[in-house]
C-alpha cells in the first residue's frame, strides 16, 4: 500500500497513543508487532489505547473492532480504510 499524508499522519497518532500508553517513547513502538507481546499488555490496555484514539479522533470505534487494534500498522490501516483523518 502506498502510505500518504494522511497514513503517516494517523501512523504518528497511533504510536504516540501506544507510547503514552506503556511511558515510552515513541520509537521504542514497533509498527508491526504485537503490543500484547511487546509490552506484556492485556486486553484492557488495547481498549484504553482504543478509548484514546477515539478521543484524540472524534471518532466512535465499535467494540468489535478493537483486535483490529493489536499491531500499530493495524490500527492505522484499520483508521485508514475508514476515512478518519489525523
Amino acid at each position: 500500500m502506498e502510505r500518504d499524508e494522511r497514513w503517516e499522519a494517523l501512523f504518528k497518532l497511533v504510536q504516540g497513543a501506544v507510547a503514552d500508553q506503556f511511558g515510552v517513547h515513541p520509537d521504542r513502538v514497533s509498527t508491526g508487532r504485537s503490543i500484547l507481546e511487546t509490552f506484556s499488555a492485556d486486553s484492557l490496555d488495547v481498549l484504553q489505547i482504543v478509548i484514546r484514539l477515539e478521543d484524540l479522533l472524534q471518532v466512535e470505534i465499535p467494540e468489535e473492532d478493537t483486535p483490529c487494534f493489536l499491531t500499530v500498522r493495524d490500527a492505522t490501516e484499520y483508521l485508514y480504510s475508514k476515512g478518519v483523518m489525523a
